[in-house]
């Protein structure tokens, strides 16, 4: 398979661009059309990996896990909970069900935990 990058530059905004063509290859024993991204395995997550990092009163809470149903209003909710404001939030896709959600959120006055309090609470709502 190739992937075959075209670099271009967009004369609206004078930015570069590179657009990626996948390209399907073809086995040449059965006929069967296939991509690079069919080929991947797709990886199994036993626990979410977890991480959080305070910077003056803002707190960045990464999580890499398999996402469900539900799971990001609760993840909300206990952030929310745990006197903090959310003020930005990201969700990408790495491969099938599987997500990195990263929040920013400042601390509220009423916020008295540590990184790893933050963490356990973060951690208790995949059990």
């Amino acid at each position: 398979m190739m992937a075959i990058i075209h670099p271009f530059i967009d004369n609206k905004t004078s930015t570069n661009i590179a657009r990626v063509k996948k390209i399907l290859l073809t086995d040449r024993v059965t006929g069967n059309k296939s991509s690079f991204y069919d080929k991947e395995p797709i990886p199994e997550i036993n626990a979410p990996d977890i991480s959080v990092r305070f910077v003056d009163d803002n707190v960045l809470m990464t999580i890499l896990c398999e996402i469900q149903h539900g799971l990001v209003t609760k993840i909300v909710t206990e952030i929310t909970n745990s006197h903090l404001f959310i003020t930005n939030m990201n969700s990408m896709p790495i491969v099938g069900n599987i997500s990195q959600v990263s929040f920013v959120a400042r601390m509220e006055s009423d916020f008295r935990m540590s990184k790893e309090d933050l963490t356990s609470v973060l951690h208790s709502i995949f059990e």
